[in-house]
């Protein structure tokens, strides 16, 4: 009986190859979503939750971006940038994180509310 228990329980080291897939995955994903290539001009910036029309105005006059899509709270916005330093541009201007918006809009509704 001994024998059948043992055989039926897992190991840990059973696991090492899924966890490393998953880890190296999450990886990927993580550097594709912190690291913006900017295709089009195109960037993905999330603000703070309490963000207002007016801090939403001040970010895009700073970094001089345009609005492309926001989401209904307006934390949220897919901007677009002519600048080559756009990235830094927003950080200064007051965003949390900028993002890839391709990744980005597969998670969450982007579209532009009120048109």
């Amino acid at each position: 009986m001994n024998s059948d228990l043992a055989q039926s329980q897992w190991r840990i080291a059973d696991l090492l190859p899924a966890l490393a897939l998953f880890l190296v995955g999450l990886a990927i994903l993580v550097y594709a979503m912190l690291f913006p290539t900017g295709e089009n001009g195109q960037y993905a910036v999330l603000l703070p939750p309490w963000a207002d029309f007016s801090q939403v105005a001040t970010l895009l006059d700073e970094a001089d971006t345009q609005v492309v899509s926001f989401n209904e709270r307006m934390n949220v916005l897919v901007v677009h940038a002519e600048r080559p330093d756009a990235i830094a541009a927003l950080y200064d201007a007051g965003a949390w994180l900028v993002f890839e918006p391709a990744q980005l809009s597969s998670c969450i509704d982007l579209t532009v509310t009120g048109a």
